[in-house]
């Protein structure tokens, strides 16, 4: 999906369209309706939100950024289980 709106239910060949500097297949979810960075770039989420589950805080301690099923072993040698 190359457009993004707010609040937008329907990932649809949109006819007609509104919209001029774009085409209708442009709110359609796919591997290139439009630009080739998409099919390039889809399988980064995971891996990116995964890896930003963690963090280290200045005192040393473990922030927890965003709940998700996981877990991190610490320097410390400890781990860290997030259910």
């Amino acid at each position: 999906q190359y457009l993004q709106a707010v609040n937008e239910i329907n990932a649809i060949r949109a006819d007609p369209h509104v919209w001029q500097h774009d085409n209708d297949m442009s709110e359609t979810y796919g591997l290139e309706p439009n630009y080739g960075c998409c099919t390039a770039n889809f399988h980064q989420g995971w891996p990116k939100f995964a890896n930003a589950l963690f963090h280290t805080a200045p005192d040393g301690g473990v922030v927890v950024s965003m709940y998700a099923p996981a877990s991190a072993k610490l320097p410390s040698g400890a781990t860290v289980d997030v259910d």
